[in-house]
């Protein structure tokens, strides 16, 4: 099976043409990338889809473990810390899954025509098992931890599906303090507005959200996102609950190293409160998308003090927004299945 070549790494599927597209990176470009999306890397081999479908039905699963956030609630830094135990790999932001979490929207609104469209989920379903299989794979033997983009939230009940041993957390913040990471950055507001009007169309199911959304405000588009992941979580099958605890990032925050040891234990990852306390002590002092740049947990503070007075009026509106929808869709302040 080409998969069993360790410098191949599966990119994204394309369900139209029924085709695999994989680039080749060493295990040495995996461990220094900030994200494993690769989509600067050329050239990307395509390969027959139900081929490899065929191949990896036959072969056992091994469980990876998630961390899914929210956005700009802390899981770089996490996955920072994860990253330098021995035995861990870490993937960020994988191009496959986003792309599958996509389709499976698509697929529950009876939106997918063509050739394949009958197999529908069933389908997809195998395509997400041999997604999982390819990232499973490590040249050392390590434990993979995949860091996932929001738009993955939708699909986290049928990744725990996969199976019974996959583990994963879930991590998010406050309202107030999302919104307050959303407008430090310009990027972030547009990246938010993309995904709320093009890609995320569960809206669909809360009307409130979905009915004027294009005309949404900067705050009330970027409360409407925090909402959706909240309600995501909210939604997952009870039945694979036990195997993902949410997190709040004030945790991480407040108590780092307890926290990051508790995250290594429901990974099934064995180490000390000292290693807990080194890896930690080495990604905290810099910012922790550009590691060159020093940035320290006062920076964050005055970071946010920063925009919360030059953001108060927009910040306010988004806060009163959402509020309006948890009267009908509630929130609890702290999510369920605490770590």
């Amino acid at each position: 099976m080409i998969l069993d070549d360790p410098q191949v790494f599966l990119h994204h599927v394309d369900f139209e043409q029924r085709l695999v597209f994989l680039v080749r990176v060493s295990q040495d470009l995996i461990d220094t990338r900030k994200a494993h999306n690769f989509d600067d890397v050329e050239p990307k081999y395509p390969f027959i889809l139900d081929s490899l479908l065929e191949e990896a039905d036959c072969r056992e699963l091994k469980p990876l473990h998630f961390l899914f956030m929210t956005d700009f609630c802390g899981s770089t830094l996490l996955a920072n810390a994860l990253r330098k135990f021995r035995g861990v790999t870490c993937l960020n932001e994988v191009r496959a899954f986003a792309g599958l979490a996509i389709r499976k929207r698509l697929l529950d609104r009876n939106l997918v025509t063509g050739p394949h469209s009958a197999a529908g989920v069933e389908d997809w379903q195998r395509v997400l098992r041999l997604v999982i299989l390819a990232m499973s794979r490590s040249s050392r033997g390590d434990t993979v931890i995949v860091k996932e983009w929001p738009p993955a939230n939708y699909i986290i009940s049928d990744i725990l599906r996969c199976h019974e041993h996959i583990r994963a957390i879930f991590l998010y913040s406050d309202l107030e303090e999302y919104l307050n990471a959303v407008f430090r950055r310009y990027w972030r507001r547009e990246f938010t507005r993309r995904r709320m009007t093009t890609e995320f169309l569960e809206t669909d199911l809360w009307p409130m959200l979905h009915e004027g959304k294009e005309a949404f405000s900067d705050g009330k588009i970027a409360a409407a996102h925090w909402f959706l992941q909240q309600q995501s979580f909210l939604g997952i099958d009870p039945g694979v609950l036990p195997g993902i605890r949410s997190l709040h990032n004030s945790e991480l925050y407040d108590r780092p190293v307890e926290t990051v040891m508790a995250v290594a234990r429901h990974f099934g990852i064995d180490i000390t409160h000292e290693e807990a306390a080194e890896a930690f002590a080495s990604v905290s002092t810099t910012h922790s998308k550009s590691r060159d740049q020093l940035y320290s947990m006062g920076d964050r503070q005055k970071d946010m003090e920063l925009i919360a007075q030059t953001y108060q009026a927009e910040i306010a509106e988004g806060v009163a927004q959402a509020r309006t929808w948890q009267e009908i869709y509630p929130i609890p302040r702290r999510l369920p299945c605490r770590l």
